[in-house]
């Protein structure tokens, strides 16, 4: 199509601008897409230097803002695949620190001596009930003895873990700034 032919595509553009934009309004479900998509059409007529044979220029341009509107999909679907993988490439490490690790570590060591220090029945009560949720009267029917004594074993028990945890803390606190920060 020679230079005419491309200014004759331009001006119907523009002549029938409503109509294609409700077209393509219909066609996409969205006013404001079509919108944007008209937009792109009309850069892409303005910028094309020339055009092959049209045999209906109408067709042309609805299928020229057609493939716009493909582009500009496609164009979306890259940037928001972009923006999952920056977000997850964002995500925090949710791995502890190794100062974490040193401290759970001494802290399960420091559990474990308080379970060894613990009398068998107190330790057998004390895991059944905090760590397997065994209701205290099927304990006490295991052992048997009663609710109440079951009862009794566990407060001793949490009195003896609150003591030693008060200890360590009250040691960690006197400890000399320089040791506290290598552990």
């Amino acid at each position: 199509m020679s230079d005419d032919g491309l200014i004759g595509l331009r001006r119907l553009f523009v002549d029938r601008y409503q109509d294609f934009k409700q077209r393509l309004a219909r066609q996409l479900g969205s006013a404001d897409v079509a919108d944007e998509v008209m937009h792109d059409t009309w850069l892409r007529l303005a910028q094309a230097e020339q055009v092959g044979v049209v045999q209906n220029a109408e067709k042309y341009i609805f299928r020229t803002a057609l493939n716009a509107a493909t582009d500009r999909r496609q164009k979306e679907k890259r940037h928001q695949a972009a923006l999952d993988i920056t977000n997850f490439l964002e995500l925090p490490d949710e791995r502890p620190t190794p100062e974490q690790v040193a401290v759970a570590r001494s802290e399960f060591e420091v559990f474990k001596r308080f379970l060894a220090g613990l009398s068998v029945r107190r330790r057998l009560i004390f895991l059944a009930a905090r760590l397997h949720s065994v209701p205290y009267q099927e304990i006490a029917n295991r052992m048997g003895v009663s609710r109440a004594l079951v009862q009794k074993e566990l407060v001793l028990a949490h009195r003896e873990l609150t003591a030693i945890r008060k200890k360590i803390e009250d040691e960690r606190m006197h400890q000399p700034l320089d040791n506290r920060l290598d552990q």
